[in-house]
Formats: structure tokens, C-alpha cells, sequence
């Protein structure tokens, strides 16, 4: 400790010398300002000397009785250095057998130093690349060849989905899959993936290890939801583990309108405007529109309060009633004519001859496919008179080109000997009418013989040669064209040349009736025969387009009389 005394108190400074010690001739010029006092061990500094004296520094003595320096950051000594001796901020370290840590002199808290390495204890080794039990080896005990969990290096596991195996040369080898699993993909990075016996689920997962995921359920498949103005599409997605479902939503509905649209989505057009329910609405715009009226208005009432009055009815000739809506009574003439030549265009169709059914600005005709296996047939079946196929045209105005007239498609059974055919009972409804028929059927360029036929759409059955075998297919929106003359000689009879029938094949109806034929064939038409229409706008193609050559000849026929019931 030292302590400066001022020159009032000369008497206590000479006392002090006395029993202390000479004061320090060279006091630092960093003293403690007068009146701080220091215990303890440490030194006590007072004001300085009075009259300009240099203060004096006065070696202490420790409470605990030790002189000299200590490590705490004072000068303790008064020989101008603090803490000499003890190293402070040199390196220093621990050893613990061939383990070393590294650190720094400090002083601590009762005035000693200490090092700040960390301190050494012993451990187990582990592989880790490092000494852990200090005996101057790294990982020893550790055989990284053979070890499965430290299989080619520290800390590499050998581990597999449902599989066992062992560490070989430091890699991991698969040996074999646990019971019940096996490697399909033959991937042993994930292991044995597949459950022997699973069944497929809706999950992402190939669970069933054909190599297809979740393929009973059609993911991904377009889709679609709502009806008429509502119909949006989608696709098919996983709603459960056993079920997909639509991702579509529906639109939502609005107020009816006379457009040819569903506009409130219950699946009925124009409904609100079809006062007598026949089917044919009757839209004020229609009635206004003149020679430029939209498709829609083909279909419209003239008297929407008889429903035995609209565009597609029957029109029955001279009964004063014009049913048909052409503006005219259907005079009582009626030709027959029997399909001589019939035969599926081609698919590659180098004259395009069919229509553009799905806008592609190409003709369809997926039927083309099999024209090679059922043209031959469809001739023979022909000429042997096994397949009759006659037109009737009924109420034609060989004067007036605005006329709509009755074409109908009969099946018939040839009289042999003759040139006539019996028209069977099964072709008429309850009414007498005949069942299969080409709407809105008339003839362009109307002349004294004839003129060109435009008729459609209808429906009629095509049947078609396999093998030995018939396939009866009924054609939807079917329409006809082609030249027709009326016999000179017989008006009961006409002719149609160039002839035309283009139209769509419904799926289901088609596998509807490849179950009426032998598997093998049925077989042999489904691989050739592709879908190609789209129907109604949801991005699935399930109707087939259809186009044939047709020719007809005038033949006589008799309508058979139905057994009574």
C-alpha cells in the first residue's frame, strides 16, 4: 500500500516513514486523486505533497500477510509494473495423457493466475475422427470396411426400407427383403418398396408394384363437373385411400334464356320458352330473324301451342297441317331406293371426303381404320340380299327447293325373285311413323327430276360386316347428301348417286354391340378403332366419327302388317 500525505500533516508523513519504509523517489504521475483510499492488500493513495511535492508510493502489505506483486491488474510493488511475474495473455495448455487443450494466462479472483484450456477427462472412443479417449489413436476399434453403421467412413449407416443387408469392402450391400416385400424396381437405395399381395390405393404410391401409381382410380383424367352453361372441367384427384373425384367445380347458374343454351344448368335448353313441351321452343328473335337466323332457330316452334307442330315432326302430306314448320302442307309423294353399294371411306381419305366433326379442320372418320376388314363383308352381305338397308323420301316438292320433306332409313327383307323388299313392322312407331329419320331433309336445286339431297341430322342403324358376322351400330347426328332423281318411268322409285352418310358412333353403344359378336373379332375392331370426338367439351374423346360411301337404287316396297298384339 502507499499513501500520500500534504505538508500540514508533516508530522504523521515523518511517522509513517518511519515504520514503513522510503517513500518512492520516482511516484507515478497516475496516483489516485487526494482521498481515495484502497484495503485489503492493495495500496491506499492520499492527495499530493503540499507546496508542489511529487506524491509517494508505499509498498502494501496483503491482508493475508504475503508481500510482494499480485495478480490482479495493480501496481502492488511500486516498481512500475503490474502483474510481472505471472504471464498474463502468454499461451499455456493441459495434458491429459496423449491429449492436449490450448488456452491463455489470466489472473483470478483471490489475486492468482490461472489457464484458460479447457479441461481434459477421459472418454470412450467413437467414430468421429477424433482421439476421444486420449490414448494417442483416432477411431481405433472401429472397422469402417465391415461396420454398418460406419460402413466407408464415420457415421455412414447401412439402412434400407423393409430390407437387411451388411457393410462389404465399405459399402452397403442389400441382401434381403423382410418378408412379405420385394425390390421390383431392383433400386437398392430404397430398398425392398413394394408389399407383396397389396392392392392399389388412391395414395401416389405404386402400391400394388405393376409399375403404374394409382391406376384403378384415373388420376389425372379430365373431368367434369355441372351441366350446360355450368359444365367446367378438372381432372380426377385422390380424395381418399379407395376414391378419386373431380377437382372440377360448377358454374354458377343465371336466368333462363331463348339462346339454344342451358343457361340455368338443369340440363334442358329453352325450356321456360316451350309452352306445348315438344321439345322445340319458340324464341321471339326467331321470328325476326329472315334468311339470317342462327342455327338455334332451325329447331323453332311456329306453334308453340300444339306439340304435334315443330321442326323435326313427322309432316303428314295433304292433312291442311304443316307439322314440319316449312311453310307448307307436304304433298303425298313417297319413293323408295335400297343401298346397292355401301363402304367406309378410307382413313386416309386423299379426296377429303368426310366432314370436320371436331373442328380440327380435318375429316374425321375413325371407322376408316377397319375399312379394310369390313368393306368386303358389307359388299357380300349386299349382294346376297342379307343386308337391306332402304330409304324412304316422303312429301319431296320436286318444284321447290324450301320444302322439307320426310327422309326416313328402313330395314328391310328382300322378296326373292323380285326387286322388292318387305319394310319390317319394326321400323314404324305406335303413330305409323317411321322411326329412324333424317331431319330438315331437302332438295337444293329442286328440278323436274330431282336436285341435290342435304338431309339431317338424323339417326339410322349401320350395319357392318365382321367376318360372318353382322354389327349393328345405330349413328347418331348422322346427315346425308348426294344427287337424287326421281325414276322417269316409276315415281315410286329414285335414285341417289355420290352419295354420303357422315356422322358419330357413341362408345358405349359401340361395346354394346361388339358383345353380340365373337370375342375375337370384337377384339381385333376395338384395337383398330380409335375415338377421335369429343362430345361434349370435357377433353375426353368417347365417340367414334363415321363416314361412308353410299349408292341407292329405286326398289319396290311393301310395308309388313304387325301380328296383332
Amino acid at each position: 500500500m502507499k499513501t500520500y500525505f500534504s505538508s500540514n500533516k508533516a508530522l504523521f508523513a515523518l511517522l509513517a516513514v518511519s515504520l514503513v519504509g522510503c517513500p518512492d523517489p520516482n511516484p507515478s504521475s497516475t496516483a489516485t486523486p487526494e482521498g481515495a483510499t484502497e484495503q485489503g492488500g492493495e495500496r491506499v493513495v492520499t492527495g499530493g505533497v503540499e507546496g508542489g511535492d511529487e506524491p509517494t508510493c508505499v509498498p502494501s502489505v496483503a491482508e493475508d500477510g504475503i508481500d510482494g506483486e499480485r495478480c490482479d491488474g495493480q501496481d502492488n510493488d511500486c516498481d512500475g509494473q503490474i502483474d510481472e511475474g505471472f504471464n498474463i495473455g502468454e499461451r499455456c495448455e493441459r495434458r491429459l495423457n496423449e491429449c492436449s487443450s490450448e488456452g491463455v494466462f489470466e489472473c483470478d479472483e483471490v489475486g492468482a493466475r490461472r489457464c484458460t484450456a479447457p479441461e481434459l477427462t477421459e472418454r470412450d472412443e467413437t467414430c468421429d475422427e477424433v482421439d476421444n479417449d486420449c490414448d494417442g489413436s483416432i477411431d481405433e476399434g472401429f472397422n469402417t470396411e465391415i461396420d454398418l453403421n460406419n460402413c466407408g467412413g464415420c457415421g455412414v449407416r447401412c439402412e434400407w426400407d423393409h430390407a437387411s443387408g451388411v457393410c462389404e469392402a465399405g459399402r452397403c450391400q442389400l441382401i434381403a427383403c423382410d418378408m412379405g416385400w420385394t425390390n421390383d424396381n431392383g433400386d437398392n437405395d430404397d430398398g425392398c418398396e413394394c408389399e407383396t399381395g397389396a392392392s392399389e390405393r388412391c395414395d401416389g404410391v405404386d402400391n400394388d408394384c405393376d409399375g403404374r401409381v394409382d391406376e384403378d382410380f384415373s388420376v389425372g383424367a379430365l373431368c367434369t363437373a355441372g351441366v350446360g352453361s355450368c359444365l367446367t372441367m378438372g381432372a380426377l384427384a385422390c380424395a381418399s385411400e379407395d376414391m378419386a373425384t373431380c377437382d372440377a367445380r360448377p358454374g354458377s347458374p343465371s336466368d333462363e334464356l331463348c339462346d339454344g343454351l342451358d343457361n340455368d344448368c338443369d340440363g334442358l335448353a329453352d325450356e321456360d320458352y316451350d309452352e306445348d313441351a315438344d321439345g322445340a321452343p319458340s324464341c321471339e328473335q326467331c321470328l325476326m330473324c329472315g334468311g339470317e337466323c342462327a342455327e338455334m332457330c332451325r329447331n323453332n316452334d311456329c306453334l308453340d301451342s300444339d306439340p304435334s307442330v315443330y321442326p323435326t315432326a313427322y309432316d303428314r302430306c295433304e292433312d291442311s297441317i304443316d307439322q314440319n314448320c316449312d311453310g307448307v302442307d307436304a304433298p303425298c309423294t313417297e319413293s323408295f331406293a335400297r343401298a346397292v353399294a355401301l363402304s367406309l371411306v378410307p382413313s386416309s381419305d386423299a379426296l377429303g371426303t368426310c366432314p370436320d366433326l371436331n373442328g380440327d379442320e380435318l375429316g374425321d372418320n375413325a371407322f376408316g381404320s377397319i375399312s379394310g376388314i369390313a368393306n368386303v363383308s358389307i359388299a357380300n352381305y349386299i349382294e346376297t340380299h342379307e343386308m337391306n338397308i332402304i330409304l324412304s323420301a316422303q312429301g319431296y316438292d320436286l318444284s321447290n327447293s324450301d320444302v322439307l320433306f320426310n327422309l326416313s332409313v328402313l330395314l328391310g327383307r328382300w322378296i326373292r325373285g323380285t326387286n322388292d323388299y318387305t319394310s319390317l313392322a319394326n321400323n314404324y312407331n305406335e303413330a305409323g311413323d317411321p322411326v329412324m329419320r333424317f331431319p330438315f331433309s331437302r332438295l337444293d336445286g329442286a328440278r323436274q327430276d330431282g336436285g341435290f339431297l342435304e338431309g339431317g341430322p338424323g339417326q339410322f342403324i349401320f350395319t357392318a360386316g365382321a367376318g360372318d358376322q353382322l354389327l349393328e351400330i345405330p349413328i347418331e347426328d348422322a346427315y346425308i347428301k348426294g344427287q337424287f332423281t326421281v325414276d322417269a318411268e316409276d315415281p315410286s322409285k329414285f335414285s341417289l348417286t355420290q352419295g354420303l352418310v357422315s356422322g358419330r358412333i357413341d362408345k358405349v353403344a359401340l361395346n354394346e354391340s361388339l358383345v353380340l359378336i365373337d370375342p375375337p373379332i370384337a377384339a381385333v375392331i376395338e384395337r383398330q378403332l380409335v375415338a377421335d370426338i369429343d362430345l361434349n367439351g370435357d377433353g375426353i374423346t368417347d365417340n367414334y366419327s363415321v363416314c361412308l360411301l353410299v349408292t341407292l337404287e329405286g326398289v319396290g316396297v311393301e310395308r309388313e302388317v304387325a301380328p296383332s298384339p
